[in-house]
């Protein structure tokens, strides 16, 4: 694929929107605005702008993943959640509980910011966030934002996912599961949500574990969450959230009697107030805390080499927004604010950053039209200034018909790590920002028997990338020096359920190319297949779910760096086994990788073979 046909189309679609969008709002009729969402779902986003908006009226290309989805899945973390969603690449899937990174269009895992509860979950060291580690339970809602959502939170070259998790319930509710399966895989969990006085209380606890599969990925995770909402008066708010892991995984590789161990131990407490001082308007204050301490662990018993290291990752930040919705306009202003410091004890070394921003967007409905223009401009102590404009555009063709576009400018802060010296890298104090111009333009369709039909097309132009550079024989530097460009497309389906059931199909290209070589990038996903069945009844449900996935993977490497040779399958059932008044008990069951293929992105991370899980589920209401 040519990179010029591909932004030509996106920019001819972008302008025939933009262009005819003031002389086509005069023309529609009240009689036709109210029937504009007949078809499609009216259901807000929050990730685009930072405040709810429909999802109709959204130019980002967005995926939402609600909590029954992932109830249906049996999912143990948000890796197990992210791996069947097109476009998103989740690397390695091993054993639950195991860390992992995702991509998104192609994108460095460094460049995806991962929220929850308004706090980064992105580490200071090297901007990974691990998703693997990150309970389900807790979650109501994912929202993911493919390409960059700088203009209103910063740092996300690559994209966002933010996770919302759940608030407490008006009235007393809880739930208890239990799993257990091949390799010890264990999950227990139980939570209550309810008031408790004045307050709502919403709490769960977790363990998540297994002894690993090959080449003996173990993994174990402890958890906890617990949020608060008060009704503080008629137009005043509060809310806290205090989320805390502690987990611990290693890679065990017995042919060179080799272990790396990883215990990491994270925290954060969040919390807020919501003031509406007058209709349409709400002013929010957020403030947050974080620590994250982790320390890796290396060993290889035949040479006698031992190794700790241990860090220390310190956040604190907090954000003013005001939101204004009037007539045509709904209006979003704010200020961030964050300091962050990186501890390395050994051998003794410190980093600090401070980070201020703000931010302006606007989105603008006019009859079938609606266009957001946003801008964000960014400071840190490490690496300056970054200005983050966007421009977003949907038209509402016809009640089954969306169209959508949007241009814009983004970032990623290189990691305090990168600030780090060590035995064989040189420091270089003149780095600055990953940037990227994206462009992505679609379609949304409700075609009678189907849900959405929805296709995307995109462009990534990165460029000041970080690139490993030698500079002798024994020591590297990084610099800004990379040029990429990941273009491609993406095709979504889903049809409405017959005979109670629905399915879905993700088909994703993408074309990843050096711009300075004009080669293809090795050891990228090149295209990916998502197929889906649902089946729900009050009784029983069904999910069934295959992934394939090719990777461009380097024939030349010493190792082999990806094997790739048919559908990953998983299968989960579960079926109601009590319904009383106030309880409701089930069981369910599920195999993973059914038809064992493998489908590895390196060969120190092999996907695991067949294996199966069995449990139990509690519901109290």
């Amino acid at each position: 694929m040519k990179a010029f046909p591909l932004k030509s189309t996106i920019f001819v679609l972008f302008l025939i929107f933009g262009l005819s969008a003031v002389a086509r709002a005069s023309s529609i009729s009240s009689e036709e605005e109210k029937g504009l969402l007949m078809y499609f779902p009216e259901e807000d986003v929050v990730s685009a702008t930072r405040a709810e908006k429909p999802l109709g009226q959204t130019a980002e290309n967005v995926t939402i993943i609600k909590a029954d989805q992932i109830k249906l899945m049996n999912a143990h973390t948000l890796a197990d959640v992210l791996y069947w969603v097109p476009g998103v690449e989740v690397d390695p899937r091993t054993t639950p509980g195991f860390p992992a990174t995702a991509v998104i269009d192609g994108s460095e895992p460094r460049h995806v910011l991962v929220m929850m509860d308004g706090v980064p979950l992105n580490n200071l060291s090297d901007n990974l966030a691990d998703i693997g580690s990150i309970p389900v339970q807790d979650i109501k809602r994912i929202e993911i934002i493919k390409g960059p959502a700088s203009s209103a939170w910063g740092s996300s070259l690559g994209g966002l996912i933010n996770i919302i998790t759940k608030s407490p319930g008006k009235f007393t509710s809880g739930s208890a599961s239990v799993s257990y399966g091949e390799r010890n895989a264990t999950d227990f969990n139980a939570g209550i949500s309810g008031p408790a006085g004045p307050i709502g209380l919403y709490a769960r606890a977790g363990h998540t574990g297994a002894d690993g599969f090959y080449p003996y990925t173990r993994a174990l995770t402890n958890d906890l969450y617990v949020k608060a909402t008060a009704d503080i008066a008629e137009n005043l708010t509060a809310w806290s959230a205090l989320w805390y892991n502690n987990a611990k995984s290693g890679l065990e590789i017995p042919a060179y009697m080799a272990d790396t161990a990883y215990n990491h131990e994270y925290m954060y407490a969040a919390g807020g107030l919501d003031y509406k001082p007058f209709a349409g308007g709400k002013i929010s204050l957020n403030l947050r805390t974080s620590k994250y301490d982790i320390n890796r662990i290396r060993s290889i018993a035949s040479l006698g080499f031992y190794e700790e290291t241990p860090s220390r990752n310190e956040d604190t930040g907090g954000s003013l927004k005001f939101t204004y919705a009037t007539g045509a306009h709904a209006i979003v202003a704010g200020l961030d604010l964050e300091h962050g410091s990186l501890e390395v004890p050994s051998p003794g070394f410190e980093l600090g950053i401070t980070k201020y921003a703000g931010y302006v967007n606007d989105t603008i409905t006019m009859g079938r039209w609606a266009v957001t223009p946003g801008i964000r401009e960014d400071h840190n102590t490490v690496s300056g200034s970054f200005t983050s404009p966007s421009l977003g555009v949907t038209y509402e063709a016809a009640r089954w018909l969306l169209l959508r576009a949007q241009a814009s400018r983004g970032f990623s802060s290189p990691p305090l790590g990168a600030f780090e010296p060590e035995f064989f890298y040189v420091v270089n104090p003149d780095l600055n920002m990953e940037q990227v111009w994206s462009y992505n333009a679609g379609v949304e369709i409700a075609a009678p028997g189907f849900s959405s039909i929805k296709a995307t097309v995109f462009l990534h132009n990165v460029k000041d990338e970080m690139e490993n550079v030698n500079i002798s024989p024994t020591s590297f530097t990084v610099e800004n020096i990379g040029k990429t460009r990941h273009q491609g497309a993406e095709l979504e389906v889903r049809t409405n359920p017959v005979y109670h059931t629905d399915l879905s199909a993700g088909v994703v290209f993408i074309d990843s190319t050096d711009r300075t070589t004009g080669e293809a990038l090795k050891n990228t996903p090149r295209y990916t297949y998502d197929i889906g069945a649902d089946y729900v009844t009050e009784k029983l449900k069904a999910d069934l779910r295959g992934h394939y996935i090719w990777w461009n993977d380097d024939s030349q490497a010493p190792l082999p760096q990806a094997k790739y040779n048919g559908f990953v399958w998983d299968l989960s059932v579960t079926g109601r086994v009590y319904n009383g008044n106030t309880l409701s008990a089930s069981l369910f069951l599920t195999a993973h990788n059914i038809f064992d293929v493998s489908e590895d992105s390196s060969s120190l991370y092999p996907t695991p073979r067949r294996w199966v899980e069995a449990g139990t589920r509690f519901e109290l209401f």
